[in-house]
């Protein structure tokens, strides 16, 4: 789902170690109309999934260490930089990447 403060990141490595996909952003480094866009897209996403949970999640930032781009979509073993919220790079990021981790039938299956 989508959250509004940042998340701890130890809890939101389970979602990857079950396939899931974790959006974060740098709120000091995008806009409004992006951090909108990419709620939009999580939400679509655990709309559309078997009982609406698919494992998307997004977050603000708030590690230690800066991100190394205004957006990074993560997921087992794999990071995608962005300088913008590339909704369209997310979904192909997420075709390829979703459900590839060590426990991958712990939800639903992949995104359309």
């Amino acid at each position: 789902g989508v959250y509004s403060t940042p998340q701890p990141e130890t809890q939101l490595i389970h979602n990857l170690e079950h396939g899931g996909i974790v959006i974060w952003y740098d709120p000091e480094r995008l806009d409004a109309d992006g951090i909108d866009a990419l709620t939009r897209y999580v939400n679509s996403q655990t709309a559309s999934g078997i009982s609406g949970r698919y494992k998307f999640i997004l977050s603000p930032w708030g590690g230690e260490q800066p991100l190394p781009s205004p957006v990074v979509a993560t997921a087992w073993r794999y990071l995608l930089e962005l300088e913008t919220a590339d909704t369209d790079a997310i979904a192909e990021f997420a075709r390829s990447r979703y459900g590839r981790s060590p426990e991958p039938n712990g939800g639903p299956g992949p995104p359309a």
